[in-house]
């Protein structure tokens, strides 16, 4: 039999038991187990899930409250950045070419700069080889404004004053540029010149490339964007100031040139011979070429006159420097590969030695059929005399004191350089950039070179595809963005380190 409690029984039997703190909090549980509190004060959630850290106090997961950002953090995260553009602002300023190739002064709205392409016009296609070509591109003067022509034709006549320079050509459609070296104007002094600004560029398609093929198809009348002058070396002053035509110095020019590579000849001998025609300084080209239609009509016997219109445009300008400055300050030799004629050693030393031209002993002209490297006479006595005179000349020499600091002649500073400064451009890319060698008797070569009436050392340009360069004075570097000389190498570097005739001389990867 049940008993029945009476509420009132009930009510203040528990009141009395509320009164005690340890019976309080059992049951403010018991009671209020529905309430979300009290599930709270048990370790879980009114739906059963057990609380994380952050439920009791906040009241739910979600709301966390954003953790605290470290200051020490904050700093890092701003120092990294300075110091990314810090980096990027160092690589900038440095990384540009030290060449002069920046524009002196404000910029003239649309005229030729190194910086943005500007539009040319071709206005002549002439074929050399059927692979081979020369482009003639005028500056469209039609629209630019007369301002622009007079910077284009100041741009031109410095970089030609400099020596050695390129321009870019762009390729449009995939946006990529390549450098050529444009042909001199032969004994052509443009001051005072109101034409429009004109160059030639050389041009030989290869499989593969991009630029030349674009190159290859531009019509007559089409518009090719080109950038520039980019400067290069100033070999008229490693030469000791040949290029100005009245030095009177015994300095020499040799160029070995691969089949395009005559352009880069042609300039350093445009440069080295000077505008006037007068003067001592002599080069000698050896000019390497694939088919015996690259160079038809120059190393043959037949005069320059001979009536034969098959010739190119570069026989013409290489015939037109020999006939300006004289066979003697002049000379030109050409290897054919299909001939089986290459440059050799022996061809390079003979360039030294001013080995005489052995006369023909055959009674037919050389015209009619060319005979055989191999099978050509030797001069062998004229050519151990010269070689006898030139040994006892560098015996009789004190030991070479090479300049090991000169900007323009020492060889370790110029295995670090791409290019040499603008002598035309404001002072501070100049500095510590001139010659430094004692002054031989009449020139800025060093003391040492000239000695006992011996002849000025010579200076060698090996210019053309990157495998003819490597081969004769070894590969370029490439370091801070730019394509530099490297340490000399190949047949040349074989050849200075055993001979006496190249002891101390310089060569320039073009």
């Amino acid at each position: 039999m049940r008993h029945a409690v009476q509420p009132s029984v009930l009510g203040a039997a528990l009141g009395r038991l509320s009164r005690r703190p340890c019976l309080r909090r059992c049951l403010s549980a018991t009671t209020t187990t529905g309430h979300p509190t009290a599930a709270r004060r048990q370790g879980f959630t009114s739906t059963g899930r057990r609380l994380g850290p952050y439920d009791t106090a906040y009241g739910s997961s979600s709301q966390r409250p954003p953790s605290p950002k470290s200051p020490r953090r904050q700093t890092r995260r701003v120092l990294l950045v300075a110091l990314v553009l810090a980096a990027g602002a160092l690589y900038y300023t440095t990384s540009r070419p030290p060449t002069g190739s920046h524009r002196r002064g404000r910029r003239v709205e649309g005229a030729f700069n190194p910086d943005t392409f500007v539009p040319f016009t071709l206005v002549a296609r002439e074929t050399v080889t059927p692979n081979a070509f020369v482009l003639t591109l005028r500056f469209a003067a039609d629209a630019a404004s007369p301002e622009a022509c007079t910077a284009t034709r100041a741009a031109f006549a410095r970089a030609r004053r400099h020596g050695l320079w390129s321009v870019e050509v762009k390729q449009p459609q995939i946006q990529i540029a390549r450098e050529y070296t444009p042909l001199p104007e032969i004994g052509c002094d443009e001051a005072g010149n109101d034409a429009d600004p004109t160059l030639r560029l050389f041009v030989r398609t290869v499989p593969g490339g991009e630029v030349t093929r674009y190159l290859s198809q531009r019509p007559v009348g089409s518009t090719i964007e080109l950038r520039g002058p980019q400067l290069s070396f100033d070999v008229a002053t490693r030469l000791g100031g040949g290029g100005d035509g009245g030095g009177g110095e015994d300095v020499h020019l040799v160029c070995l040139a691969g089949g395009t590579g005559i352009a880069t000849a042609l300039q350093a001998a445009d440069a080295v011979l000077g505008p006037t025609g007068t003067g001592t300084s002599r080069v000698t080209i050896l000019w390497a070429n694939r088919l015996p239609d690259d160079c038809a009509g120059l190393c043959d016997d037949r005069p320059a006159d001979g009536g034969n219109t098959a010739t190119n445009s570069i026989v013409r300008d290489l015939r037109a420097l020999r006939q300006r400055y004289g066979a003697d300050r002049v000379r030109v030799r050409c290897f054919v590969d299909a001939q089986q004629t290459f440059i050799t050693e022996e061809a390079v030393r003979a360039s030294l030695l001013d080995e005489p031209k052995a006369a023909p002993t055959h009674w037919w002209p050389s015209w009619l059929w060319r005979q055989p490297k191999a099978m050509r006479p030797v001069n062998a006595d004229a050519a151990a005399a010269a070689a006898a005179a030139a040994a006892a000349r560098a015996s009789s020499q004190p030991p070479a004191t090479s300049p090991t600091t000169c900007f323009y002649h020492a060889d370790k500073v110029l295995q670090s350089l791409a290019a040499d400064p603008d002598k035309e451009a404001d002072a501070s890319a100049t500095v510590g950039r001139t010659c430094s060698c004692p002054a031989s008797a009449g020139g800025s070569r060093p003391a040492s070179s000239a000695s006992n009436g011996s002849p000025e050392k010579p200076l060698f340009v090996v210019s053309g595809p990157d495998g003819f360069v490597r081969a004769w004075a070894g590969p370029k570097i490439w370091a801070g963005g730019e394509e530099r000389q490297g340490p000399l190498g190949g047949i040349l570097g074989a050849m200075r380190a055993k001979d006496p005739l190249l002891k101390d001389c310089l060569v320039l990867k073009l």
